[in-house]
Parts: C-alpha cells; structure tokens; sequence
C-alpha cells in the first residue's frame, strides 16, 4: 500500500500549496484552526496549506457525526484538511462547499471513477455507496485582516481491498479503487482535493472566474439526487418531493408540488437515509 508522501503529492499538484504530514491528529480541522491560531499557519498568508494525517482518532464529520477511517493500513483511507484565504463571507460557505465537491467528482471521473456529489458533503460510486464526505469551516478574518479562511475537511476511502469494514458500513461504503476498477494513489486523492479547494477559492475570489460554468450548470452533471424522492426535516417542518438541482447559494431545491419548489440549506436540513429513483 502507498505511504502517503509530500513529494509524491506535490507530482499530481496542479495548484501550489503548503503540505504538512502528521503520523497521528485527533481532527485535522481542529489541528488546522490550532495552526492558524498559533500562526504556524499564517491567517494573512494567500497561500492555501494542506493538514495530512496517517491517523486521524476523532474525525468530525457534518451535524457531529464521527467519521469511520482505516487508520491501521496506510494508504487505505485519506484524512485532511486544506486551509484556503477566501474573500467569500460565511453565507457563501455552502456554495463554496459544492464547488469543491464538484471539482473533486470532476477530477476522480478524468481518472475512471464513476462518482457523483449527494447533497450537501457525500461522494459516492453509482450504487449510492459512500466513498468520500467533507466538511467545510468558516474562520472569521480578524481585525485588519483582509481575507477569511475556510477550513475544508475531506476524508476519502482510497483502497479498501484488505479493510474489515464495521457491520454498518460495508453495504454502503465503497472506496476510490473500486469506483476506478485499479488501486487508486493516495497521493493523487490528495492532489486532487488540495486542487479541488483551490479552485473553488479562486472562482469566489477572481471576478474573471464567474464567467465559468455556473454552480447549478456544473453541480447537475455529477448530481447524485437528480429526479429522485427525498424527505428533510427543518425545526419542526418536514417536507417530501423530487430533487431538482441547487441554486446559487448552493442550496438543495424540491418541488413538492406542480407549484411550490422549497430551497434547503445544507446546515438546516438533513436528507432521510432512503430516497429512491423516480
């Protein structure tokens, strides 16, 4: 199995960024917020910075939920954050958020993996089957500082040939070797999300970039939810009807009637465990 390596990433990096590796975090977002905090990780600095552990021992994943890594079998299981400078406010943080994903399905489908973004934070293969989920941060610009910071928090099963999953998992997780049909670098899954966070940073950040594919255009060729039932929960609201794309903001859209089309955001809503294809 491949050992996760700077020099190795840095092949498959088209953008440029800090990489620092650690053998064992208890969250890499929390290790990436200490960073910036302590300034190891300057909170001016425009250039993005990579937080990689070999063993992640509390991952975090979106609403609280804990995040299942195959720590004892390097290469196995990806765990990172990336710290990028944004000039995006936290509004724009869900947006941003599926940009990235986008970006990241783009990149893993130049590399023979059938995967698609599940609203708001899942990558999974064809059969619905987890393979990769992530979880964004906004941290504040201080005072006199210019830009913010968003703390983009991935973590990706790369090869899960020799991995006993927990009973729960294994009918729903799948992994980036088995979504490609070959064993899959750890290195490059790396690459590929330290890229994907740069340049969602930099369609937010470089005017001239929102002349690109717009988030809609560009989330429904890899849309996961595209046509199917789903149900969500808001405060004391439940609603129920076909998904039909996001907007600007990132938000999911269901029409739950021939005249009524409701937009969830991603922090208030979470979608039922079935849905099925209509």
């Amino acid at each position: 199995m491949e050992r996760i390596d700077c020099s190795e990433i840095k092949k498959y990096l088209r953008g440029e960024a800090d990489i620092y590796i650690f053998d064992s975090v208890s969250s890499t977002n929390t290790l990436a917020l200490e960073m910036l905090r302590s300034e190891k990780i300057s909170p001016t600095c425009k250039r993005p910075a990579a937080i990689i552990a070999r063993r992640q021992v509390a991952g975090r994943g979106r609403l609280g939920r804990a995040w299942f890594a195959a720590d004892n079998i390097e290469g196995a299981s990806l765990c990172m954050s990336v710290v990028v400078p944004v000039r995006v406010g936290a509004s724009g943080l869900a947006a941003w958020t599926v940009r990235a994903g986008v970006s990241i399905c783009v990149q893993l489908r130049k590399l023979g993996a059938n995967v698609f973004l599940k609203w708001p934070n899942d990558i999974c293969d064809a059969q619905d089957r987890k393979l990769a989920g992530m979880l964004s941060e906004f941290d504040m610009a201080g005072k006199g500082e210019e830009w913010h910071r968003i703390i983009f928090g991935v973590g990706v099963n790369c090869n899960f040939n020799n991995v006993k999953l927990p009973d729960d998992l294994e009918a729903i997780a799948s992994d980036v070797s088995k979504a490609c049909g070959y064993e899959a670098s750890v290195n490059r899954c790396a690459a590929v999300v330290i890229d994907a966070a740069i340049e969602a940073s930099d369609f937010y950040n470089f005017p001239k970039a929102q002349s690109e594919v717009s988030l809609p255009a560009a989330f429904a060729a890899v849309d996961a939810l595209a046509g199917r039932q789903v149900s969500a929960d808001i405060g004391f609201n439940s609603y129920s009807g076909k998904a039909c794309g996001i907007n600007d903001n990132g938000e999911l859209l269901i029409k739950i009637s021939d005249s009524e089309i409701v937009a969830l955001g991603s922090g208030e809503a979470s979608l039922s465990k079935s849905f099925r294809k209509i």
